[in-house]
């Protein structure tokens, strides 16, 4: 009920559409609207926690979806969807893809235990400033920073959806060079003695990101970490080679995403949006 909580509710309200048969739960459809985060980020939501039981109804599921649907939301997405729903949500209007995946190697650890990869990538070497945000230092950052992405974020989003986080501890940096000004949040993933690290979101001109590596190689060290991988979608894949991050669908390494409990597999994740 703590996670169930945290992610769908607020002010006493569920950010759940239901729908009843003879007073009984038939069908849910959860949605994570950014305004959780902060009020003023009314303009976007997540999808999540999609479920139907087996019924004579017919189509339940879509009929739950098209009440968010029609919240108007400038943009709705959608992450981790599995093979089978994708020509569903280009039905619906939705783009789709499969997220890239990334990871930066710790070449300071000689003995590699979850990969076996072992080469040594270069990287544009850039005097970075780091700086460790909290709940108060985070407010002293220019706005500015958030423009370069969509959906928009804010001081306020990141301070409760991360620093605020009841079940996971993220780490939030300022990273602050005469070319570089990003925010990079990620987490510790700990399993036998061994340390990954996971970043979670990176905030900012992209164009910055290739003079990243000797901050990424400075925290993989920092934190003891074999290495850090990085989903996502929208960064050029030239600028991350460029800081140093190898791309895990041209290396065929297996990078695992599952550590609760650990599965030694890639994994691919697939994502929808519509965005207006």
């Amino acid at each position: 009920k703590k996670v169930f909580d945290w992610f769908y509710k607020k002010n006493k309200i569920y950010n759940l559409v239901v729908a009843y048969k003879n007073k009984s739960i038939i069908g849910v459809q959860g949605f994570i609207p950014f305004s959780k985060f902060d009020n003023i980020l009314k303009n976007y939501a997540f999808l999540a926690y999609w479920r139907v039981k087996k019924t004579k109804e017919l189509g339940v599921g879509l009929r739950l979806f098209k009440i968010i649907k029609n919240n108007n939301f400038k943009f709705t997405g959608v992450v981790g969807i599995n093979n089978e729903l994708i020509n569903y949500h280009k039905w619906q209007g939705f783009n789709t893809g499969k997220l890239d995946h990334h990871f930066f190697i710790n070449n300071n650890l000689r003995a590699k235990k979850i990969i076996k990869f072992s080469k040594k990538k270069k990287f544009i070497k850039e005097n970075i400033n780091l700086i460790k945000l909290n709940k108060n230092n985070i407010y002293n950052i220019n706005n500015k920073i958030f423009d370069y992405q969509y959906p928009k974020k804010t001081k306020k989003y990141l301070t409760f959806r991360y620093l605020n986080n009841k079940f996971y501890n993220y780490n939030l940096f300022y990273l602050k060079s005469k070319k570089v000004n990003l925010i990079l949040v990620f987490r510790i993933v700990e399993i036998k003695n061994l340390k990954i690290m996971k970043i979670i979101d990176l905030i900012g001109n992209q164009l910055n990101v290739k003079f990243i590596g000797g901050a990424m190689n400075f925290l993989l060290k920092k934190f003891n970490c074999e290495y850090s991988d990085f989903y996502s979608f929208g960064i050029s894949k030239k600028l991350l080679s460029q800081a140093g991050f190898y791309d895990r669908y041209q290396t065929k390494e297996v990078i695992p995403d599952l550590f609760e409990p650990f599965i030694n597999k890639n994994r691919d994740i697939n994502y929808a949006y519509m965005s207006k």
